[in-house]
């Protein structure tokens, strides 16, 4: 940090990547304004940086294969609900609309006793993220496994949420493993990749039970999904947790040449994490996005089946081609925001704003359609609108993810990243909820309901607009902690 008299240097300062930030300090002749220059780094290819190698290429990949079967374990009741309610004798689908909501919250909400348990034992065991991912991963397995035997309503409600219990470590011990894989410069990429992995999970859980319905008994698909993640527990024991803080660009000397990042949270830390303007903004911004997300991803399949018409199998591969254009989507925006980031440090937000002012629209108009299957324009105009609409916004949640990541420190980004999932979780409970209700509503129809929540997403932009200004203040904070904490483990290195 350094004190310049800023209309001086006011043309050396135009082109430079920094931030000013004005400090008014009372003086005894009067009030004079100081200038602070804060440096913000410049994500370049030359940085000092922990190589990516091969082996921490199949470490991020077996991470990968692992979110991508977490996130299957959200969506496999969705397109059985019918058959699982006529097979218990329940009333209504909502019943087991219900089951999956609860198995959100619980899974949002005990992911912080996951990220609690891990910090107290990262201060002893080395690879605490990957021994917690193992556990986990067997727990989640076993519920499955239970679950494709329960007899009653009571059972798949009780295994379900032993599911959940595994299924709360994934997002953020996994996604915390990754951002120590991958230098700053790629975050928003390995994000993009996290998320395909989302949604190629939540693709292949709708896959193995909606084409499966009426074909073999709904038990199959949970002892499926459950057989990869004990087969999956192996690949994940191989892995090497890496050093927490090695990516960053003010840490990675002094680590590699030994040292560790010991540093943990404390109620102090824990207490300003809280009070970041910027975590606050994008953690309203995911709850918000989830509601309509959420929602629609959940209720899809039986939209297309209850209200045009379609086949359960047609609908899913109806489903996996929607799909197939956020994966690519979700490549591109990524990329992009990297790019941008690397020349501006509002460039992340900047490709945020630009999918929520464009990509909506599309989902609006595509919802607002009437149509069945037999009518071949206004499906051609629905799946053109869909997939348009689907790309713009693939992006969002692999950029709010890297957003995060750049603005908190090491051992914070554990604990951020859970309290994002739990508000991811929230929203995508309200949603389904939601979406049960305007069910009911609109005479046991889901069009409408849909074209309602797709206009959720306008309302998010209200969200991202503030984060302009906060991002670059938060990544300048954090650049001047970082750096102190490297100069602070710099003087207990031996001579």
């Amino acid at each position: 940090m350094c004190l310049l008299n800023f209309r001086s240097e006011k043309r050396k300062l135009k082109h430079c990547n920094a931030l000013i930030i004005t400090d008014r300090i009372n003086l005894e002749r009067g009030s004079e304004e100081r200038f602070y220059l804060y440096d913000i780094p410049v994500l370049s290819e030359t940085r000092i940086s922990y190589k990516i190698t091969p082996s921490r290429r199949t470490h991020f990949f077996t991470l990968f294969f692992l979110v991508m079967l977490s996130w299957s374990l959200t969506v496999l009741l969705a397109p059985l609900v019918g058959e699982i309610a006529t097979s218990f004798g329940l009333s209504s689908e909502a019943e087991i609309g219900n089951i999956s909501a609860i198995f959100l919250l619980i899974g949002g909400s005990l992911s912080f006793i996951w990220v609690g348990i891990e910090d107290r034992l990262s201060n002893h065991i080395q690879s605490s993220r990957k021994l917690l991912l193992i556990i986990a991963t067997i727990i989640w397995s076993f519920g499955l496994f239970l679950t494709s035997i329960s007899q009653n309503y009571s059972q798949l409600f009780s295994f379900q949420m032993v599911t959940a219990v595994g299924y709360a470590a994934i997002t953020p011990l996994a996604f915390s493993m990754a951002m120590d894989l991958t230098p700053p410069k790629d975050r928003a990429k390995a994000f993009g990749l996290l998320d395909i992995a989302a949604m190629i999970g939540a693709g292949l859980g709708f896959l193995l039970s909606g084409l499966t319905v009426g074909i073999i008994p709904w038990p199959i698909p949970f002892a499926v999904i459950a057989s990869f993640g004990l087969v999956l527990t192996g690949f994940v024991i191989d892995i090497k947790d890496p050093k927490r803080g090695i990516q960053e660009e003010e840490l990675c000397e002094v680590i590699s040449e030994g040292s560790h990042y010991n540093f943990r949270i404390d109620r102090k830390n824990l207490s300003s994490m809280l009070k970041n303007r910027t975590n606050l903004l994008v953690i309203i911004f995911n709850t918000i996005l989830y509601v309509a997300s959420g929602s629609i991803t959940y209720y899809f399949i039986r939209m297309m089946v209850n209200d045009h018409a379609f086949s359960s199998s047609m609908a899913v591969l109806f489903f996996l081609m929607i799909f197939s254009s956020q994966t690519i989507g979700a490549m591109f925006w990524s990329r992009r925001a990297d790019r941008k980031f690397s020349r501006k440090p509002d460039g992340k937000v900047k490709v945020l704003i630009e999918s929520l002012v464009i990509g909506p629209g599309f989902l609006v108009l595509a919802f607002s359609l009437v149509f069945t299957i037999n009518n071949t324009l206004m499906v051609g105009l629905f799946t053109v609108f869909l997939v348009i609409g689907a790309f713009l916004i693939s992006g969002l949640i692999s950029i709010s993810f890297s957003i995060l990541s750049d603005c908190n420190p090491p051992e914070m980004r554990t604990t951020i990243f859970s309290l994002n999932n739990l508000a991811q979780t929230l929203g995508r409970a309200m949603g389904i909820l939601t979406m049960g209700a305007l069910f009911i509503f609109y005479g046991e129809a889901y069009q409408w309901g849909f074209a309602v929540v797709g206009g959720i997403y306008f309302l998010s932009i209200l969200f991202t607009l503030p984060l302009i200004s906060s991002v670059p203040i938060e990544l300048s904070r954090l650049n001047a902690l970082l750096q102190e904490r490297a100069r602070r483990i710099q003087r207990t290195l031996p001579l």
